[in-house]
């Protein structure tokens, strides 16, 4: 996240879809010091693997300046999803 002065922080969310056990359906915006950056859609998707949930993200972002891009949200995002499951192996 080279020249951005703070982290990037969700502004507004909205889920346009949840059906459990299945999918979640959501919109998100996100800004760094009170400005615009990036507008996404997103889908997380649920699928039974005999013992196990396979889980697939997908998103289409849209980046508004040079500071951030798909490198940068790549790598947060995978940084979350492996957190969570290295959450989920505690709670098995």
């Amino acid at each position: 996240m080279a020249g951005l002065q703070t982290a990037p922080k969700p502004s507004t969310q909205r889920f346009h879809l949840i059906e459990p056990n299945v999918r979640l359906i959501y919109a998100f915006d996100m800004h760094v010091a009170g400005k615009l950056f990036s507008v996404s859609l997103a889908a997380v998707e649920f699928e039974d693997k005999s013992a196990t949930t396979e889980l697939t993200y997908t998103e289409q972002a849209f980046f508004f300046g040079p500071d951030y891009g798909a490198d940068s949200r790549t790598e947060g995002t995978n940084g979350l999803l492996n957190q969570f499951a290295s959450y989920s192996e505690t709670i098995r």
